[in-house]
């Protein structure tokens, strides 16, 4: 379980809805149906928000496991209870496209 004073810094950084616990975590399998265990899930939508997140997570000692994909083929977002999960599926605009340079800045 979760520090709760962690928890309500997070939502301080991410919003309400940029944390989920309980059901709402253990409910979100990978493709291959592995279930996280993770007791919190926490769903910045800005880098700036990502480095607050692991400010808070590194100042209290806490264990992060990034879900990107979650193809769930090498089973690398693996969680247990005592880990936090910090989701990038919020993070998902277009920032910049160079045509010339065939690339582009994403979140």
């Amino acid at each position: 379980m979760l520090d709760p004073g962690l928890l309500a810094d997070l939502r301080a950084v991410v919003g309400e809805s940029g944390v989920l616990t309980g059901a709402a975590v253990h409910e979100r399998a990978d493709v291959n149906g592995h279930m996280p265990r993770a007791s919190a899930l926490v769903r910045p939508a800005s880098t700036e928000q990502v480095s607050a997140v692991m400010r808070l997570c590194h100042g209290r000692r806490q264990s992060v496991v990034t879900h990107g994909g979650r193809s769930g083929l090498v089973e690398g977002t693996a969680t247990t209870e005592h880990e936090l999960i910090l989701s990038t599926e919020r993070m998902n605009a277009i920032e910049r496209v160079d045509v010339m340079g065939r690339t582009m800045r994403v979140q």
